[in-house]
Order: structure tokens, then sequence, then C-alpha cells
């Protein structure tokens, strides 16, 4: 079992995007823009190497109080 994320540090993943969307059971394209909104709400950092739809992905997981991220409704 992994250890839970903690809310006070930025955490960092790299994953392929076509198998990740496939494991979603969805398209590259729609992860990404998942990605992309996630973004724009201040709760992830996302850069790609190759083409956004058929690259890596590295998501920086933003702690709580960066941006927008603060954890309340």
């Amino acid at each position: 079992m992994a250890p839970a994320l903690g809310r006070a540090t930025a955490h960092i993943i790299s994953l392929p995007v076509r198998p990740a969307a496939l494991a979603l059971r969805t398209s590259p394209e729609a992860l990404t823009a998942a990605l992309i909104q996630l973004s724009a709400a201040c709760l992830l950092t996302c850069s790609y190497d190759g083409a956004p739809h058929a690259a890596q992905a590295t998501i920086t997981l933003l702690p709580i109080g960066v941006g927008g991220a603060t954890g309340s409704k």
C-alpha cells in the first residue's frame, strides 16, 4: 500500500498520457483537458515531454494553500 499523500508538500508524479487515459477509460484528449482544468484551478501543474496527447506527463500536485488550493469548499 502506498503512503498517503501529505497536504503540506507538493508531490510529483510522471505518467504516460495514453496508457493513463486507457486505464481511466477515456481519451488522451479528455485526460489532457481535465489536467488543464485542474491546473487552472491551481490544484496542480503539468508539463509534457512530447505532444500533450501522446506524451509523458509530469504532474505536480500542489499543497493546500498554494494558489487556489485551500482545501475549503
